[in-house]
């Protein structure tokens, strides 16, 4: 693993003390994955690049037209279940009947692996 971990002595005395963290040992530890620090920068690197910016104004647009066909289309207002697990598990269900229309739409209209918009630059 690359992991490093950080750790002071003592935090009695801190003004900041109970606030930055709340182990009962008196002191903090932080673990910091090297390996995740890598992967951070280099998706950070993606985004910010031209094409990543790009692809994001057209996902963007895609994911806003999903929720308004839910809503409108799927007439879908409110959860019926109660409960986190539930939820989730009417969200996917949704998502997936709605990623299963999508497709079969695509396939129907001969539009397999093309982007709903021309990916263009943001104005």
């Amino acid at each position: 693993m690359h992991i490093r971990y950080y750790r002071n002595d003592s935090c009695e005395g801190c003004p900041h003390f109970g606030k930055c963290h709340r182990s009962k040992r008196g002191f903090r530890e932080i673990a910091v994955n090297q390996k995740f620090l890598c992967h951070r920068r280099q998706s950070l690197d993606n985004i910010v690049s031209d094409e990543g910016v790009l692809l994001r104004v057209n996902r963007s647009i895609k994911v806003e037209g999903a929720f308004g066909v839910l809503k409108q289309d799927y007439s879908f207002r409110r959860f019926m279940f109660r409960g986190k697990r539930n939820i989730e598990m009417q969200f996917f269900l949704l998502a997936f009947a709605f990623d299963i229309q999508k497709l079969c739409n695509r396939i129907h209209n001969q539009r397999v692996l093309l982007e709903l918009f021309p990916t263009s630059a943001a104005a």
